[in-house]
């Protein structure tokens, strides 16, 4: 047995209507990497919060827009990044380092990990959360986070408890997570995968 999904909660004080959540989602993800992933994720997140909370650059920037200067003031504004990282973006973090041209996905994570803003991991195609000491100096506080995985197999009850984390940070939990059941018996099973 793994560990189970959580019961849904109810009566989330100022998060249960999606007016009352102005605050930027960030996706942070490389495109050949988990652009994808990033697309329906950003589908399903776009659906609950609304299209105006959810930054993407593939749709969020409009043609003409200096995007660096949009990716600055969407991080300097959004609540929460959300960091998709899928079986290749180490390797591609590696190789962009190696050729020593400008690498946007580590410029946005250090940016917001500078500026304290809080970042939620997702692991996709079963990839393996990056530890601290395989990771440049700018990025080794993200070895240090907590993983969310999100299956393919069960996308639309895994983006359903990713909603609820994502609530959690910007409006602040439910109930203690220490109060909520630790099993139910139910399958599919949830994985939050950390370093241990």
């Amino acid at each position: 047995l793994g560990i189970h999904q959580p019961q849904r909660h109810r009566g989330h004080r100022g998060c249960t209507e999606k007016s009352a959540i102005m605050s930027k989602i960030f996706l942070n993800y490389r495109h050949e990497d988990s652009g994808g992933h990033a697309g329906r994720l950003h589908d399903g997140l776009a659906s609950h919060f609304g299209e105006d909370s959810v930054f993407i650059d593939v749709t969020t920037i409009k043609p003409g827009i200096d995007f660096v200067e949009a990716i600055k003031r969407s991080i300097e504004s959004c609540a929460v990044m959300v960091v998709v990282i899928g079986q290749g973006w180490l390797s591609s973090l590696i190789e962009r380092e190696k050729s020593q041209h400008v690498d946007y996905l580590r410029l946005e994570i250090s940016m917001a990990l500078k500026q304290g803003i809080p970042i939620l991991p997702v692991l996709v195609v079963r990839a393996e959360m990056q530890h601290q000491e395989d990771l440049p100096d700018d990025l080794r506080a993200l070895g240090r986070l907590q993983a969310f995985e999100l299956r393919e197999a069960y996308f639309p009850i895994d983006i359903k408890i990713l909603i609820e984390y994502i609530e959690d940070i910007i409006c602040g939990p439910r109930i203690p997570r220490a109060t909520q059941p630790a099993h139910i018996q139910a399958e599919p099973t949830l994985s939050v995968v950390g370093l241990d």
